[in-house]
């Protein structure tokens, strides 16, 4: 059975959970545990994308840093990224062009403004 575009959002906000189980050294290294702030923002990013651009929109990749934080990354096949990355004290997003190289690297002030001026406009222009 196919995922409709509100499981893809349920989907992202429990893989967002998840991470907060993970243990220190989870990366086979040092890494600390995920915090609850850096999951804060990141589910809150993703209702900010839901809201404004709808579910479709939220189903990124799902992952943990080292820093510790989390990343969600929304892929246009074969054209590039858009990486959201969250941390303790803050939020910051990274677009990746089919090449490898960064064409952006700013911080993210209100996860509304991403949503529509950010990944609705470069996952537009990297599906073209």
């Amino acid at each position: 059975m196919a995922n409709t575009a509100e499981d893809l959002g349920q989907r992202a906000l429990a893989e967002i959970d998840k991470l907060g189980s993970l243990d220190p050294g989870w990366d086979s290294y040092d890494a600390e545990s995920i915090p609850e702030e850096a999951r804060t923002r990141a589910r809150d990013c993703i209702r900010a994308v839901i809201s404004q651009l709808g579910s479709s929109y939220a189903d990124p990749v799902v992952g943990p840093t080292a820093t510790p934080g989390v990343v969600l990354i929304w892929k246009a096949k074969g054209q590039g990224e858009v990486h959201a990355i969250f941390s303790r004290d803050d939020a910051k997003y990274v677009v990746v062009g089919s090449d490898q190289r960064i064409r952006d690297r700013l911080p993210i002030h209100a996860y509304p403004d991403f949503a529509l001026q950010v990944l609705k406009y470069h996952l537009s222009l990297l599906r073209r």
